[in-house]
């Protein structure tokens, strides 16, 4: 191994001969730039500290900005419930930073229960942000009125509607909806 050391000891290089690894140890410096573009040939660019992310303090502000850090970004599958305990369709969703987006299709089981039909099991926590729950839903199987999606705050779960009234369960057994919504979460 090969060590080239700065005269202020505060850059060490090492250089492994027994492969294509350089590794870097920058110490008693809090900053290190680069003035030109990075490229990444192969591999990803991994984020080693939670809380961290791309910083984009660079660009110009608005009033009322609150962050300008990108630090997470996630997507998978996950299976949403019915209130009445009913296992659904499964569904995907995608997070980038706090905002957290889902599309699916839920098939509604018969069910005799009354109330509202309430989707359960959201992947995460939607937000008190009183702005911050959109969606859209189409029905395939459902003949009346045209539905639509309310966000419950602070909990994982949505309504679906027909106007200003809450869609009951004995509406909707049996009933195919696709949905796709957008949401805001801690």
């Amino acid at each position: 191994m090969s060590t080239i050391k700065s005269s202020a000891e505060d850059l060490t290089l090492n250089a492994d001969g027994s492969g294509n690894d350089i590794k870097f140890q920058i110490n008693a410096v809090e900053k290190a730039s680069i003035s030109t573009d990075l490229t990444i040939e192969a591999g990803n660019l991994v984020i080693g500290t939670a809380g961290k992310g791309i910083d984009f303090s660079a660009t110009s502000d608005l009033a009322g900005m609150t962050s300008e850090l990108l630090d997470d970004y996630e997507e998978g599958t996950w299976t949403p419930t019915a209130s009445g305990g009913a296992s659904l369709n499964s569904a995907i969703y995608t997070k980038i930073g706090n905002l957290v987006h889902c599309q699916g299709t839920l098939t509604f089981p018969s069910q005799t229960d009354s109330g509202a039909a309430l989707v359960e099991s959201l992947p995460f926590t939607a937000t008190s942000f009183s702005h911050g729950f959109t969606g859209s839903v189409r029905y395939t199987t459902y003949s009346t009125g045209n539905p639509t999606i309310t966000g419950n705050y602070n909990t994982t779960t949505f309504g679906i509607y027909l106007g200003e009234n809450a869609v009951s369960w004995t509406n909707v057994s049996g009933k195919r909806f696709d949905f796709d919504i957008t949401y805001r979460t801690s």
